[in-house]
């Protein structure tokens, strides 16, 4: 999972995306807007969202979602939220993300930190566990991560002065170099059925 973005699109948008994918001969890659997709009625069995539905206008992605997915064809959508590490180093991320530079996270955010569960979803939800996805850092690799935050991003342009190097010093307080852990994002997951009608 090298370079693993909170916000992929601050790192380099639509196109790095079709740089990165993999070519298969069964697939085909394009660029639409959720809310206007070009695909043909009624043609996909699926629709997935992965960690961008609080960016869409959700009624005419529903409404996009709903025209192209055949009768009972399947929506859906996940984000990951706030990252875990163990009982040392969370105390030391929460502070960053919530009190440092809690402020300055889009609007949109408290969408994921609320695993999707408070934007409207006119599917008929079926059951779905949530699960979580495991990496493997070292400090430096995490510190990395960290700074793709788009809050971090924002206090350094709205301040003029960079969080990050507290942020690291309080780390390496509780996260030796060079040392190994484990990282975890939870995943929330929705997944719903096109409605009959």
């Amino acid at each position: 999972m090298n370079g693993f973005s909170d916000d992929f699109a601050e790192v380099g948008g639509e196109q790095a995306q079709l740089r990165e994918a993999m070519p298969l001969p069964n697939v085909s890659y394009a660029v639409a807007r959720a809310e206007q997709s070009g695909l043909a009625d009624a043609s996909c069995d699926l629709v997935t969202v992965a960690q961008a539905l609080h960016w869409f206008d959700l009624p005419r992605f529903y409404a996009e979602a709903k025209r192209v997915l055949k009768p009972r064809g399947v929506l859906a959508v996940w984000s990951y939220s706030h990252v875990h590490v163990d009982a040392a180093i969370d105390p030391v991320v929460s502070h960053f993300y919530s009190d440092v530079v809690g402020r300055y996270w889009p609007p949109e955010r408290k969408h994921v930190d609320a695993h999707y569960r408070d934007l409207p979803f006119p599917f008929d939800e079926i059951p779905a566990q949530e699960w979580e996805i495991r990496e493997t850092f070292q400090r430096e690799q995490f510190v990395g991560y960290v700074t793709t935050w788009s809050a971090v991003k924002q206090a350094r342009e709205q301040t003029g002065r960079d969080p990050l190097p507290d942020f690291v010093a309080a780390l390496a307080r509780v996260w030796p170099e060079g040392e190994p852990r484990t990282v975890a994002w939870p995943v929330a997951l929705r997944v719903g059925r096109r409605p009959a009608v």
